[in-house]
């Protein structure tokens, strides 16, 4: 059945979090897992057939865009199950700080990626993920 918005879209789809499950409160806001989407950061959107709940996930927070699924890792260039926990060590320059990365940022999965890969350590990139936002910031060796 295709796609049809029920209110105006307020954020790019890959900026989005399913709150589909989540408690829309008196204020017309929704509390999902712990975050609260105040009024005028979510929509819902018809997707084959079913009314869906979307939150702006980066209106708020920081993202975190990972190409494959929550229970998943990429392998290669696939996206494979893991029972790993995502939860990427957040720096402050190169020292890493106590910073628990899910308490400051939005995870964004599945999202498309026409190329995926990974920074290799082995030719001298090394990634941070800085405390500042969610930028990431490669540096050489």
């Amino acid at each position: 059945m295709g796609r049809q918005a029920t209110k105006a879209e307020l954020c790019d789809r890959n900026n989005t979090v399913d709150i589909t499950d989540g408690t829309v409160q008196a204020d017309d806001s929704v509390s999902f897992q712990g975050v609260v989407y105040p009024n005028g950061t979510w929509f819902e959107v018809f997707e084959n057939g079913r009314a869906v709940r979307l939150g702006c996930a980066c209106t708020e927070r920081g993202c975190i865009w990972k190409c494959c699924g929550l229970n998943e890792e990429l392998l290669g260039r696939k996206c494979v199950p893991t029972a790993r926990v995502f939860n990427p060590s957040v720096y402050r320059g190169r020292e890493i700080t106590p910073i628990v990365a899910s308490e400051h940022f939005n995870y964004i999965y599945s999202i498309p990626c026409s190329q995926r890969y990974l920074v290799d350590t082995d030719m001298g990139n090394e990634l941070y993920l800085q405390e500042v936002g969610w930028t990431w910031k490669l540096f050489y060796k």
